[in-house]
């Protein structure tokens, strides 16, 4: 989330009564820490994304838009590593469903 969209938020949520307890003193201690905050990132993507476990970044100055491409980057990746064929059927299985339920393979 940029500076901006950091600031618009805490400012729509003072404005609004139903959201004005979730401002606290610490989000304008963080706010001052942004710049730390930004390089201490940098540092832990530098040390932490690896071809086995690589970071995705995803844009989060629009809430609903960032939740929507995380849970399609998930998707992505669990598809990725899912295989797509399956297993033959056991032939004993098929033979206690020929035998209990007349059972017969299609094609």
């Amino acid at each position: 989330m940029t500076a901006d969209t950091q600031d618009k938020v805490l400012t729509e949520r003072l404005d609004d009564l139903a959201k004005r307890w979730k401002v606290t003193a610490e989000d304008f201690r963080n706010r001052e820490k942004r710049a730390d905050y930004l390089v201490a990132l940098k540092d832990m993507f530098k040390r932490t994304h690896t071809h086995w476990a690589p970071w995705t970044v995803i844009d989060g100055n629009n809430q609903k838009a960032a939740r929507i491409a995380v849970l399609t980057h998930v998707i992505a990746e669990l598809e990725k590593s899912l295989t797509q064929e399956f297993p033959d059927a056991n032939p004993d299985i098929v033979t206690l469903a020929q035998q209990a339920i007349g059972y017969s393979a299609k094609g």
